[in-house]
């Protein structure tokens, strides 16, 4: 499973500030509350596998190490400016319980970005293999993040969206408004996402309730590029060029 997502961060958080967006990152995972142990542990990536197992980057508690946070001051130093990337994987190379994410920061006038992949580009754990949990990761990225949206499901489905200057519907995709079943009677479900406090966030629009998504079953495309069509008809799905400076 894929989630992906585009977000603008307060101007006060300084650049190479890599302990934020780590903390951040293990905010997320806290709030997803994944039902196997697959994304308990994270390692900075490297270009061999041996080199991408020396820096863990959390502790037992969860906690920031500070050997990782100094490899990431190593490799932008003297780099304030301009974008950066943070890779991070399970220490798990393949199969339904792999997962790695990619985190871009300091975009300047671009936005920052999230991306996580569990299991695969078509498959997933069976802890999220199904709706319900798909849809709780889906709003703990929202909730976390305060993004401008966030897609999941199939990253084959990337190329298969009706607009590629737009984000894509996929399996579900979340965006920071209230959306009624009026606006988009093509979805399957619609579901409101609230945070802590019980204040409105945004609405999640689901394009397939009764199953797993799948990029490669044309009902599920049809079904996401109807959702897409409609969106833009209501001027409800955002360009990306609306998240630039």
């Amino acid at each position: 499973m894929w989630l992906s997502s585009q977000f603008r961060d307060d101007p006060l958080i300084g650049p190479k500030d890599f302990a934020f967006h780590l903390v951040r990152f293990r905010k997320f995972l806290d709030e997803l509350g994944p039902e196997d142990k697959c994304l308990s542990k994270w390692w900075l990536k490297g270009w061999t596998e041996e080199e991408a197992r020396l820096f863990p980057v959390f502790d037992q508690m969860g906690a920031v190490m500070q050997a990782a946070l100094a490899v990431l001051d190593n490799e932008y130093q003297g780099e304030d400016r301009g974008p950066k990337v943070l890779g991070l994987w399970n220490g798990i190379i393949e199969g339904v319980s792999s997962a790695a994410v990619s985190l871009d920061i300091d975009g300047g006038p671009l936005a920052d970005s999230i991306d996580l992949t569990i299991g695969g580009a078509e498959v997933a754990p069976p802890w999220l293999g199904n709706v319900a949990t798909a849809i709780g990761a889906t709003a703990a990225l929202a909730r976390t993040y305060a993004p401008y949206y966030v897609t999941a499901g199939s990253t084959h489905y990337f190329s298969k969206a009706v607009f590629d200057d737009k984000p894509g519907v996929n399996w579900m995709l979340y965006l920071p408004q209230e959306i009624t079943a009026q606006q988009v009677p093509e979805a399957a479900a619609l579901v409101a996402v609230d945070d802590a406090r019980g204040r409105r966030l945004g609405t999640i629009v689901v394009s397939v309730a009764d199953e797993v998504f799948s990029a490669d079953n044309p009902r599920h495309v049809e079904a996401a590029n109807h959702i897409e069509i409609r969106l833009v008809d209501q001027d409800l799905l955002p360009s990306y060029a609306d998240f630039r400076r």
